[in-house]
C-alpha cells in the first residue's frame, strides 16, 4: 500500500514539473517535443504488435506516425500562402503609418503620456514577440507604433 502511495507522489510530481515547463516553454519547442513523442509511440506500439504475432496490424501505427510529417509540409504551404496574403494588404506600412493608427494600434486615448506609450508597448510585445511564438509582422508593427507615438 505504502509503495502505491510513493508512486502516486512521484508521479503527480512529474506532472507538476511538466506542466510548468510547458508553461514557460516556447511553442515552437512543445511541438517539436509532442512531435517526436507520437512518432514514439507509434514506433512502440508497431513494434509491440509485431513482436505478439500481429504483423499485419503494426502497419497502421507506423502510418499514423507519417501523420506530424505531413500536417507540417501541409501547414508550411499555407503558412507561406498566408504570408502573401498579409504583405498585399499592408495597411500599416512604413510609408503610411499615422498618428492615429499608432495609437490604435497600442490601444491607446489620444492623450497618452509617454510612460502609457511604453507601458503598452511592453505590455503588448510580451504578447507577440516571436521568441514567445509570435508574429515577426506584429512585433514590427507595434515598435514602429511606439517609435513613432514618441518622436512627436
Amino acid at each position: 500500500m505504502l509503495y502505491y502511495v510513493v508512486v502516486g507522489i512521484l508521479l503527480l510530481v512529474v506532472v507538476v514539473i511538466i506542466s510548468r515547463w510547458f508553461v514557460n516553454a516556447r511553442a515552437s519547442r512543445i511541438a517539436r517535443i509532442l512531435k517526436l513523442l507520437f512518432i514514439f509511440l507509434c514506433v512502440g506500439v508497431a513494434i509491440f504488435l509485431g513482436v505478439t504475432g500481429k504483423v499485419y496490424f503494426s502497419i497502421i501505427p507506423i502510418a499514423f506516425s507519417l501523420i506530424p510529417s505531413i500536417v507540417a509540409s501541409t501547414y508550411r504551404g499555407a503558412e507561406q500562402s498566408d504570408h502573401k496574403e498579409t504583405e498585399n494588404i499592408n495597411d500599416f506600412s512604413d510609408n503610411n503609418m499615422n498618428r492615429e493608427q499608432a495609437l490604435e494600434i497600442l490601444g491607446l486615448d489620444k492623450d497618452a503620456s509617454d510612460a502609457d506609450i511604453k507601458a503598452a508597448h511592453k505590455e503588448l510585445l510580451k504578447k507577440v514577440h516571436p521568441d514567445q511564438g509570435g508574429s515577426k509582422y506584429l512585433a514590427s508593427q507595434i515598435n514602429r507604433a511606439k517609435d513613432l507615438l514618441l518622436k512627436d
